[in-house]
């Protein structure tokens, strides 16, 4: 209690530690983080950007004081997990694919085409595990290292790439030589949820207030 009150009366250096998932700043994260620094300047933001094992294992090891990211394991009763928005699931491919011309595309028209995942060395397998069992695409699966591997190699092959579609402005430079288009079960969009994740023990002074401006944004 005599820290969380220095730190709010300003009496010693605060930071908040976020973790956020790879694609996020395609959403309107950077807009929440702007204005949570116009708010409280004295508040330094420290983000990492990964994978989610990578940034569920770093709160869980208290070097992230809250996370940004879709659920993939059962909640803990020990952590907070407030639902900010959900994304729509999208496919990227180079202009040259077969599906390049789709306005949309059925899960099971992906199964004869390889389905590309950003990995984490190391993690390829847990990656794959979960878009196979808990998505349910049956491709067979490569990776790429990072976005601009990811965007060479849709261009030279026929790999699609699945994403959540965070916004609704232009692509990015990075994929302007690219098709997208939304991912459909049963004709249906497929909606990816988001949560905010904190430890309730180590819940951050500022978690409310950031919270209130996320949700603000994400509504």
């Amino acid at each position: 209690m005599v820290a969380d009150t220095q730190v709010l009366t300003g009496t010693q250096p605060v930071s908040m530690r976020i973790g956020l998932l790879w694609g996020m700043t395609e959403s309107v994260l950077p807009q929440i983080l702007a204005e949570f620094k116009e708010r409280f300047p004295s508040v330094q933001l420290e983000i990492m950007v990964g994978s989610h094992e990578e940034i569920c294992t770093a709160l869980r090891q208290q070097k992230l004081d809250m996370t940004i990211s879709d659920q993939r394991k059962a909640f803990s009763g020990n952590y907070a997990n407030i639902c900010l928005t959900s994304f729509p699931l999208y496919i990227r491919v180079g202009h040259t694919h077969p599906l390049s011309q789709s306005k949309s595309v059925q899960m099971k028209d992906l199964q004869v085409y390889p389905a590309l995942l950003l990995a984490v060395k190391g993690q390829e397998k847990i990656e794959s595990d979960y878009y196979r069992d808990n998505l349910g695409f049956q491709s067979e699966f490569n990776f790429a290292y990072s976005p601009e591997e990811a965007a060479l190699q849709l261009m030279v092959s026929t790999a699609y790439f699945t994403f959540e579609k965070m916004t609704t402005k232009a692509t990015s430079n990075l994929y302007c030589e690219y098709c997208e288009f939304p991912l459909l079960q049963n004709q249906q969009p497929i909606e990816r949820d988001y949560f905010l994740f904190y430890h309730l023990e180590h819940a951050h002074p500022y978690t409310e207030d950031f919270l209130e401006i996320a949700k603000r944004y994400f509504r």
